[in-house]
Parts: C-alpha cells; sequence; structure tokens
C-alpha cells in the first residue's frame, strides 16, 4: 500500500505542472494584448494629429474628437486587460509551480 500511496501523491503533486500552460498561454496573451494597445496608441497619435486641421468643419472636428477619446479609452482598457494577464500567469505560477526567487530580492 505504501507503493501505490507514494505513486499516487507524487502524480497529484506533478500534476500541478499542468497549469504551466495556463501560465504560458496567459503570459503569451498579455504580452499580444501589450502589443495590440501599443500599436493603437501609435495610429491613435497619428489620428490626433488632424485634429488641428484648420479645413475641418465643426462637425468633423467634434466627430474626430469623439473618435480620439474612444480611442484612448481603448488603449487604456487594453494595457489595463495586459497587465491582468501578467499578474494572473504570475500569480498562477507561484501558487502552483514555485516561488519567483528573482521577485523575492526585488523591491518592485
Amino acid at each position: 500500500m505504501n507503493f501505490l500511496e507514494k505513486l499516487f501523491e507524487g502524480a497529484l503533486w506533478n500534476s500541478r505542472f499542468v497549469i504551466l500552460s495556463a501560465v504560458i498561454g496567459s503570459l503569451l496573451a498579455g504580452f499580444a494584448i501589450f502589443y495590440l494597445a501599443t500599436v493603437d496608441v501609435v495610429y491613435l497619435f497619428q489620428h490626433a494629429l488632424h485634429y488641428a486641421d484648420s479645413s475641418l468643419t465643426e462637425e468633423a472636428r467634434k466627430a474626430l474628437h469623439d473618435s480620439t477619446v474612444s480611442h484612448i479609452v481603448e488603449v487604456v482598457d487594453g494595457y489595463l486587460l495586459a497587465t491582468v494577464m501578467l499578474i494572473f500567469s504570475l500569480g498562477l505560477y507561484e501558487l502552483f509551480i514555485s516561488d519567483i526567487d528573482q521577485a523575492h530580492g526585488s523591491r518592485a
């Protein structure tokens, strides 16, 4: 019985490594969202440069303003979601796999 118990407990303990797929997946998803939000910021600045165009009508300027504010909210939302994914990934790793040794010596 001792052999079966050790075998089962070893398999049970090592099953925590299944979480690595969630850690890697959420980390990659976070990086992808950071990338998308950063590309959106570049387009946002290109879009916002047209706001000072003197040939814009008042209606077009208002539409550009509303669109720019909407894009800013989307960018902030993207960065927040990416940060949550990064925190989620780190949390899963520390909770199920191992402590992150470099984090314990860090002041961050």
